[in-house]
């Protein structure tokens, strides 16, 4: 394929994701959701760790921040000798920080 053809091709799907803006609040919460999860899954599994992208998700979802930190006490307690569990649950908490203090420097240069 030239590259001619390439440009072309990027044209009309651009034009394709138009067609569908502005998007609802519903299907941008939806995006963010998706993204997060998959993003801080992927990040985290090129890094090494081995938490499934479901795991990834009950971590990020049903392990309230406040509380992270207790459940890393006991993770670290529970497997003795073997750190990993203790390691993958921080690397996917850290990654989620690291993004939420991004947001909150951009929303703070929008002002």
């Amino acid at each position: 394929m030239k590259y001619e053809n390439r440009l072309s091709d990027n044209d009309t799907l651009q034009e394709k994701i138009r067609e569908h803006r502005p998007l609802d609040a519903y299907e941008v919460k939806q995006l963010k959701e998706y993204y997060r999860i998959g993003l801080t899954y992927s990040s985290n599994a090129l890094e090494g760790n081995s938490l499934t992208e479901s795991e990834t998700k009950v971590v990020l979802e049903d392990i309230p921040p406040i509380i992270r930190g207790d459940y890393i006490s006991a993770l670290r307690d529970s497997n003795k000798g073997d750190n990993t569990p203790f390691i993958n649950f921080t690397s996917c908490c850290v990654w989620e920080s690291q993004k939420e203090y991004l947001r909150l420097l951009e929303s703070l240069d929008r002002k």
